[in-house]
């Protein structure tokens, strides 16, 4: 029974680090994680229907299907830090090359590299933007990857030692 529970905790620790490694790997220069076209962010402070701490997750589309009056989420590369904001597009602009800048919120414009994604294409998931935010935060990754990678191992190696010793023993 023991070495059952053992072997049940392995599994969920394994999975719990491939998860937060896929996590950390997966993030884009503006250090959010992307996964092709779908972008994970992380609402910390309330803004239009979003609530803080929620998870969203931004699915990506073409610019030609961005129009005036829709809202989008896009990267404001303004300050010291890039962080996401979600923008109200007043005007579109087609430049040279097939490319869109948009104007929003009155005055600044937007690239259509800086554009996460509409936020008609966003998906909603209250509370979770809290749990990703500790996975993703060094600590997190401290206390839920490294610690049980090391205990996992050091169990192991005991199992082995332990198994090794009846081995030759017996």
């Amino acid at each position: 029974m023991r070495r059952i529970i053992g072997n049940v905790i392995t599994v969920i620790l394994v999975i719990i680090i491939i998860f937060m490694s896929v996590l950390l790997l997966s993030h884009n220069e503006y250090q959010v994680s992307q996964f092709g076209k779908y972008t994970l962010l992380i609402v910390d402070e309330d803004m239009l229907d979003y609530k803080s701490g929620s998870l969203l997750i931004v699915t990506k589309k073409q610019a030609s299907n961005i129009q005036a009056g829709d809202y989008v989420f896009y990267y404001d590369r303004s300050g010291a830090k890039v962080t996401p904001v979600l923008g109200f597009v007043n005007e579109l602009y087609d430049v040279s090359f097939g490319k869109y800048s948009f104007k929003v919120n009155n005055d600044v414009i937007v690239d259509e590299e800086d554009i996460i994604g509409r936020s008609n294409d966003t998906k909603e998931y209250k509370g979770f933007g809290k749990v990703l935010s500790i996975l993703e935060s060094k600590y997190g990754n401290l206390f839920l990857v490294v610690l049980p990678a090391f205990l996992l191992f050091m169990y192991e190696l005991i199992n082995f030692i332990v198994e090794a010793r009846s081995k030759r023993n017996g």
